[in-house]
């Protein structure tokens, strides 16, 4: 459920980007130190967001340099690390291991369920260390995650309760530790996995209704088709709209125009995108029937 939780690019400022950008090349320069050059591949913009709002609101000491790398080895970039960066690269890998998890259930052929099942093996050994490392953690996601999949077999369409269990999963990933901003990264993070998991759906919707496949969309898109986008987005809207109120109580200084950009703005560039691909493909459908209709009657003249 990757891909979700990015920045807006036409709205921000040059500075404001390149600072973006810099914290990215942070969490893949902690990837590869901490789990090779292979897991750069799972690399997320989603967990970019979370390591940028944890600097902003802890304050961390942040090493700031111009580097050169492997996809960039002609000019200097601006690389941004600190120890929310090796934080956010365990909640990649953790992430990216449940997503191999998700895809070896879910697949719809043995060409799917073995891409999950290489991706997995691939990084079992990280997964034995993250397990180490945040046992409680790890523990409280898998129950979550238990509880999803045991629902989504029995068809379950309760959208609050689904994309709940999707909601907690990002809490846990977005409280670090257990302090005095914890109820609001807590609330945060629920909020914006919920959002995630309905994105996810809304996106997969025609794909999983022709593979047969559950979609906990699927009663409202058989039911009114027509006003589909507009039903989700409004769903969608009232979940980012607890989110960003959450956002909002954290005292946040630095970098907060870029993480506003996010929150208001950038998690909806994908739904725009995929919006804009379902009207085209509708309108040039609709040609096609009409000029097949014209084509009809004028052979029965």
């Amino acid at each position: 459920m990757f891909g979700y939780v990015n920045v807006n690019q036409q709205e921000l400022k040059i500075r404001e980007y390149t600072r973006y950008r810099g914290f990215y090349c942070g969490l893949c320069r902690s990837l590869k130190n901490n789990y090779g050059v292979s897991s750069r591949l799972s690399l997320s913009y989603d967990i970019t967001f979370l390591v940028m709002l944890l600097t902003s609101l802890y304050e961390p000491d942040t090493q700031e340099r111009r580097v050169s790398c492997a996809l960039h080895p002609l000019h200097k970039h601006l690389e941004l690390r600190n120890r929310f960066s090796d934080y956010g690269a365990d909640m990649n890998m953790l992430c990216t291991l449940y997503m191999a998890q998700d895809n070896i259930l879910d697949a719809g052929n043995i060409k799917e369920k073995a891409a999950g099942s290489a991706l997995f093996t691939l990084y079992r050994k990280a997964f034995k260390k993250l397990r180490l490392q945040y046992p409680g953690k790890i523990e409280r996601m898998e129950h979550c995650l238990s509880q999803l999949h045991e629902l989504e077999a029995q068809n379950c369409t309760d959208l609050d309760r689904m994309s709940g269990f999707s909601g907690h999963i990002i809490a846990e990933i977005f409280t670090p530790v257990n302090d005095e901003w914890t109820d609001e990264l807590t609330a945060l993070g629920f909020y914006l996995g919920k959002f995630i998991y309905l994105m996810d759906a809304w996106e997969d919707i025609e794909k999983d209704q022709a593979e047969g496949k559950y979609n906990p969309l699927l009663p409202i898109y058989k039911e009114d088709s027509d006003h589909f986008n507009e039903i989700c987005r409004s769903y969608m809207t009232v979940v980012m709209a607890d989110c960003a109120a959450h956002f909002e109580r954290l005292p946040l200084i630095e970098d907060v125009e870029i993480l506003r950009n996010i929150i208001y703005s950038g998690i909806w560039t994908r739904y725009e995108l995929i919006l804009n691909k379902r009207n085209s493909e509708k309108h040039a459908q609709k040609h096609i029937s009409e000029d097949s209709g014209n084509s009809l009657s004028k052979e029965r003249k």
